[in-house]
């Protein structure tokens, strides 16, 4: 039976940071680090969740820390890690993440302390490259909380350079080597990032106020993909539906005429963009498709409710995704929105089963109106969304 290609976001409502699933997130080799929660004593919980289609077995070192244990998997591993791990200055350490598995999993990495929190979906070895532009974030962190970047080095001698407005540096990486570069005062976002071996590449802001939240802090952080890894057209879904959502389109070419349809207030809407540069745009109960002559890249963000993700391109749907609700979210509500072939719907599977009625039906406008986005209540910590 052939396979559907749908993207899924799996979300919840909170002071959290919100959780995706996208393009290229299965693999077998991870190398993992993690930015500084720079938020009230720094006694902050690390915990990574391991969802797997298959039992078998994930292998982590962490030199660091003199770290080299294999668990077995059966579905869902959870980890707890030493704060250690997490750097508050610009610096080097050898403290990367590695993380070896028997069969495709996915990892979600979660840092939280009683102030602030937040999660992202790791990507796997073959999903990183050499050249990286650099989203921190929009400025809106109080004084003294910076915004941050780190990279993680794969392999020995690797030259990683960072060029933004007129400053450029570069450093000196071995596996598992951890560069960290913060700074207070001003947005690292538009920064180019080259390296003459792969690396990942992670972004945070340590302190994301959220305003309509007793004006608390945040962490948002993320890990990005290489320029090469993004597409030319996207869907950008309405994410609980009765919620107003900002949607930036970022340049990833010297220049890019990007093109919107069924945009609020404006319709349809071409502009030229160069990189670095953005264009911006809101949603509330509608899709909006963008779809342009060179790569670029879709963020969802509403810095109120502290949510940040990533929107992949439709070239880059994938057939299967694996789901997990860290623990740390209990207490908050769990919506799934899902986008995918009017055609292919009823063929949806959740961990064999048939989804539930969903909570809306959004139709997707033009030219990829043989789309539709579905919502639905998530009630699991574990879920795995299948289609046949």
């Amino acid at each position: 039976m052939a396979y559907l290609r749908v993207f899924i976001i799996a979300f919840c409502l909170s002071s959290f940071n919100s959780i995706v699933s996208g393009v290229s997130s299965f693999g077998k080799e991870f190398y993992i680090g993690i930015p500084g929660n720079f938020a009230k004593d720094r006694n902050n919980t690390i915990q990574l969740d391991f969802a797997s289609k298959k039992p078998g077995e994930i292998q982590m070192i962490i030199p660091f820390l003199g770290y080299n244990e294999t668990r077995p998997i059966n579905r869902h591993l959870k980890i707890m890690l030493s704060s250690l791990l997490e750097m508050f200055s610009t610096g080097k350490e050898n403290s990367g993440i590695y993380i070896k598995s028997t069969d495709l999993i996915a990892v979600f990495v979660t840092s939280t302390n009683h102030a602030s929190g937040g999660t992202f979906l790791a990507f796997p070895l073959e999903s990183l490259g050499t050249e990286y532009d650099v989203i921190a974030y929009p400025s809106g962190w109080k004084s003294g909380y910076p915004s941050e970047v780190v990279f993680v080095a794969p392999y020995d001698e690797t030259t990683v350079t960072m060029i933004h407005g007129q400053n450029s540096s570069s450093v000196r990486l071995n596996r598992l080597d951890v560069y960290q570069m913060e700074t207070s005062t001003e947005d690292l976002t538009m920064g180019l990032v080259t390296s003459d071996k792969p690396i990942a590449l992670f972004t945070a802001a340590s302190c994301d106020v959220t305003p309509n939240i007793n004006h608390r802090c945040n962490m948002d952080f993320a890990q990005w993909l290489p320029v090469a890894k993004y597409g030319k057209s996207t869907i950008i879904p309405p994410i609980a539906f009765y919620k107003p959502m900002e949607f930036l389109l970022y340049s990833l070419n010297n220049s890019v005429n990007i093109c919107l349809d069924n945009a609020p207030m404006i319709g349809h809407y071409c502009s030229s963009v160069f990189r670095g540069r953005v264009l911006f745009g809101a949603t509330k109960d509608k899709t909006v498709t963008a779809h342009a002559d060179g790569r670029f890249l879709a963020i969802l963000y509403k810095e109120h409710e502290t949510f940040v993700t990533l929107v992949p391109g439709i070239e880059h749907f994938l057939t299967e995704y694996y789901v997990v609700y860290p623990e740390v979210y209990r207490t908050q509500s769990h919506f799934m929105t899902i986008t995918v072939p009017k055609a292919a719907m009823s063929g949806l599977r959740l961990d064999g089963g048939m989804f539930s009625q969903p909570l809306s039906v959004v139709d997707v406008s033009s030219p990829f109106e043989a789309y539709t986005v579905l919502t639905y209540q998530a009630n699991l910590f574990f879920q795995e969304s299948l289609t046949p």
